[in-house]
């Protein structure tokens, strides 16, 4: 059982690490070989800082999210299964953590370009409201 809780744990504490690492030393220029880049976020200094803050939020929100998810699957899968022996259920849990770090990662990337795209132009630079109604709502 200690081997599947290592195993199982590893991926959350990871991201919760890159998403603390990423909020505590956010990337300051463009050209650093870490942080959220995509076609989107390099427009700009302020997409790019804007894109990072988002990422580092959402990479710790996600690791509570993975932690919970992968805990409940190994309780179904220990008391729901007739593999007692931690190496067998370990091998038969590992792509799970897989799956939901797919999906963590698409959704990541689909929920920032799309508040992007809200927040900043084509060529990076922020989109004013255009009324203070839009100020309002998008506190």
């Amino acid at each position: 059982m200690t081997v599947l809780l290592i195993l199982v744990l590893s991926l959350p504490i990871t991201i919760a690490l890159m998403g603390f690492l990423l909020k505590k030393f956010p990337p300051k220029t463009l050209r650093t070989f870490y942080g959220f880049r995509s076609r989107r976020s390099v427009l700009s200094i302020e997409a790019w800082r804007y894109a990072n803050t988002r990422a580092a939020t959402m990479l710790l929100r996600g690791s509570l999210v993975n932690l919970g998810a992968m805990l409940i699957i190994i309780l179904l899968h220990r008391f729901g299964s007739e593999i007692t022996d931690p190496m067998q259920m370990a091998g038969s849990v590992a792509f799970y953590p897989l799956v939901i770090l797919a999906v963590q990662i698409l959704y990541l990337y689909r929920k920032i370009e799309a508040e992007l795209s809200a927040r900043f132009d084509c060529k990076g630079r922020p989109v004013k409201p255009h009324n203070a109604r839009v100020l309002r709502e998008n506190k």
